[in-house]
């Protein structure tokens, strides 16, 4: 007995069993095996969605419209009968793409025949237009008892006809091959760029890929390794709980919209932190830095060889005044601290709110960039000049040679040293104005070294 079901995607094995028990009367599910069968080849076993996948990729490889189903009964009616069975032809007998959605078939299912197919002890490949284009490329190769593996015994790679198969639009380099290649790479450098893959590939195995297949190798070698990115802020919570439960005395704080319940920041310090900044200087170099993830953000520390550090949307004074308002529930008052920073207007505003007796200093390096970006026009010599001056200025250590050094600044910068030093009241970067302790730290370079390793980790 025929029946004729089409088979629709998502394609999966209990749809078909069921379908299979409703058309035949005293089939039931328990007491069913099915068998699907392909042109030339035995029967293959269909038991499960996994096998269904299987069969639909055979189908669409073998370009069938059909397959053919064999049903067989479990239950016997002596030791000897296996029950009838009937060929039921599967078929979508107006679209094919019914049958078979390719896009939903990944790289490396494309063709299971490989898989199927018995191989021989020996083969041999040729050109197929070996005689007419007269190139003699040709590859033989051998199975080998023990292991049962193909091993290459003759090899002519040259092909005189000049067919390029390794080229940017060959797609049998596909993401899944690029990912495998690069795996171990991502896993020693998750921040491994597209166009640095596809330099190397080139390089190393002269193949030619897009950009595109590039990235999709990189992001796929990203997910196995570290997960979705999507997931990984939904873990924030659990990763909070396992913290807070073994490492007792840390400080954790997880804000989000509680309208669309989005995630927007999140502030850890470690316990080890919280305990070995009290044996520190009590000086906190604060900066922040770009992170290059799938949602980017900002990531805002606060280091002091040892820091605390916070992940935020973006560096702003909202966020800023948010980090320092907990980074004060993980401080002792019983000592003055003192900051170091770029000079971003969030923290001029928030520190003296939260920190009212602490001190605050601008980073010579970040104030040396400033003044080069208002010299870009000048010669070299001059700019460097002007630097010099500058810099003696931020280290005269009484009044009075800090009047003298500035006075020959001014003389020497006109202009733009005066407009220049109109945004920097001199308490926050001068030597003899300072009245902090800044343990002859004057740029954030602590902050930068962190920023620095945190962006590769």
């Amino acid at each position: 007995m025929n029946a004729a079901i089409k088979l629709y995607f998502p394609y999966r094995f209990d749809d078909l069993l069921n379908c299979v028990c409703r058309k035949f009367d005293g089939l039931i599910d328990a007491n069913v095996s099915m068998f699907f069968k392909m042109p030339e080849y035995n029967n293959f076993t269909l038991q499960n969605d996994i096998d269904i996948d299987k069969m639909v990729c055979l189908a669409w490889s073998f370009r069938l419209d059909h397959i053919d189903v064999i049903i067989q009964s479990r239950i016997t009616q002596g030791a000897d009968d296996i029950g009838d069975a009937a060929a039921i032809p599967l078929a979508d007998t107006c679209n094919l793409p019914v049958l078979v959605d390719k896009s939903n078939i990944d790289d490396d299912q494309q063709d299971l025949l490989p898989k199927f197919c018995p191989h021989a002890a020996k083969i041999t490949a040729v050109y197929m237009m070996r005689e007419l284009k007269n190139c003699m490329w040709s590859i033989h190769a051998r199975v080998l008892g023990a292991d049962e593996f193909f091993y290459i015994r003759k090899w002519n790679r040259e092909h005189s006809f000049g067919v390029a198969v390794r080229t940017v639009k060959n797609p049998r380099v596909a993401s899944e091959l690029v990912c495998d290649v690069i795996f171990e790479r991502v896993h020693d450098r998750p921040l491994t760029r597209p166009t640095d893959v596809v330099y190397d590939l080139k390089k190393d195995y002269g193949l030619e890929i897009s950009y595109r297949v590039a990235w999709l190798g990189v992001e796929k070698a990203r997910g196995e390794m570290f997960g979705a990115h999507s997931i990984s802020f939904d873990q924030l919570r659990w990763y909070s709980n396992v913290v807070m439960v073994n490492n007792l005395g840390s400080y954790i704080n997880i804000d989000y919209d509680e309208q669309n319940h989005r995630f927007e920041r999140f502030f850890i310090s470690f316990k080890a932190c919280i305990d070995g900044f009290n044996h520190c200087r009590p000086l906190l170099f604060l900066d922040g830095t770009f992170l290059k993830g799938k949602f980017k953000g900002n990531l805002l520390a606060a280091s002091a060889k040892d820091g605390n550090q916070a992940i935020v949307v973006s560096e702003n004074t909202a966020n800023w005044f948010w980090l320092l308002q907990h980074l004060a529930n993980v401080l002792s008052n019983d000592r003055t601290l003192t900051f170091l920073s770029d000079r971003h207007t969030g923290l001029i505003d928030s520190i003296p709110k939260i920190f009212p007796s602490s001190h605050h200093a601008f980073c010579l390096q970040h104030l040396q960039r400033n003044l080069q970006d208002k010299m870009r026009y000048v010669n070299s010599s001059y700019r460097a000049g002007l630097l010099s001056k500058f810099r003696a200025c931020t280290y005269a250590p009484t009044v009075t040679g800090f009047n003298a050094n500035i006075e020959t600044f001014i003389k020497s910068g006109r202009n733009v040293a005066t407009s220049f030093l109109k945004d920097i009241p001199p308490q926050y970067w001068a030597n003899a104005y300072f009245m902090g302790a800044h343990y002859c730290e004057m740029c954030s370079n602590a902050a930068e070294s962190f920023n620095s390793w945190i962006r590769e980790a």
